[in-house]
């Protein structure tokens, strides 16, 4: 299928919800400030050391100009805290989805990052699940992962995703799946025309993405342009006139239970969404 822009749709706060959004008042109890707070990433790699990926390493964008600022490869037996916290970035456990995100549902094993969904009430939630953001605010860059997503059933909601750390919108869904729809689903929501929230997106189905692992990957340049692709091809770009620099954060999540997509029930669960490796890039 070749690269198309979707027309940017206008979204009621309720429609956000539903077309798989984030809900402007998560924010609404305060913001979350720039800057990285004196942090540093670790490298564990090189470029010249990686190892044979299992997915096919088809990086479709040149990264020689750009600075390596973040990286995990998930070769230990624990979660390196000094990159990931196991909760949101704006230090909440819960969501837009009705599962409470627990520390020990974030886990390392066999070399891949485990978020662990389950059938277990939680703090008022439905489902317990687990969530990871990146301890760190990336600037404009291209962002990759190398995961196997859950198989689909009603009421999953996997994402891999950066959102302001100052104010929502803008934010970059490197890809959400719904539910049982096979398709993967690749947005950016921004402040349009009249500061209205506006969302543009498209969707690919490339067949059962939790057969095995895939690439994942998007290249974020304002003010030109926002590229996703997928195990290495473009899927879909956005050229419009509201793509502007932000700090972001970058957050994995295994999303349960919503109006929208259905309750699962526990026949499908428990179920794993696993990555193998995370990258970013900087310009």
């Amino acid at each position: 299928m070749s690269p198309r822009r979707t027309p940017s749709k206008r979204l009621s706060r309720r429609r956000l919800l539903q077309s798989g959004a984030i809900a402007a008042t998560q924010f609404g109890a305060g913001c979350v400030t720039a800057g990285n707070g004196g942090l540093s990433a670790t490298r564990n790699r090189t470029d010249q050391q990686e190892p044979p990926p299992t997915a096919p390493q088809n990086r479709p964008v040149d990264t020689s100009d750009m600075t390596l600022v973040f990286e995990d490869w998930f070769e230990g037996d624990s979660l390196d805290r000094s990159k990931w916290m196991t909760k949101f970035p704006w230090d909440t456990r819960t969501h837009n989805f009705d599962a409470y995100a627990a520390d020990e549902n974030a886990y390392v094993e066999d070399g891949k990052l485990v978020l662990l969904a389950e059938d277990k009430p939680r703090e008022e939630m439905s489902y317990t699940t687990g969530v990871v953001a990146a301890d760190w605010i990336f600037g404009p860059g291209y962002f990759e992962g190398v995961m196997k997503v859950p198989p689909r059933f009603p009421g999953s909601w996997p994402a891999f995703w950066l959102t302001s750390a100052s104010v929502w919108p803008p934010e970059v869904d490197i890809f959400e799946f719904f539910g049982d729809d096979p398709k993967a689903y690749m947005s950016y929501h921004y402040n349009g025309e009249d500061n209205e929230i506006e969302r543009v997106y498209d969707s690919y189905d490339g067949g059962d993405y939790s057969d095995g692992f895939h690439e994942f990957s998007v290249d974020w340049d304002p003010p030109e342009r926002i590229v996703w692709y997928i195990d290495g091809e473009e899927r879909f770009r956005y050229t419009g006139d509201y793509i502007k620099f932000e700090h972001m954060h970058l957050i994995l999540n295994f999303g349960l239970g919503a109006d929208f997509l259905g309750y699962p029930s526990s026949e499908y669960l428990p179920s794993t969404y696993e990555i193998e490796r995370i990258r970013a890039w900087e310009r």
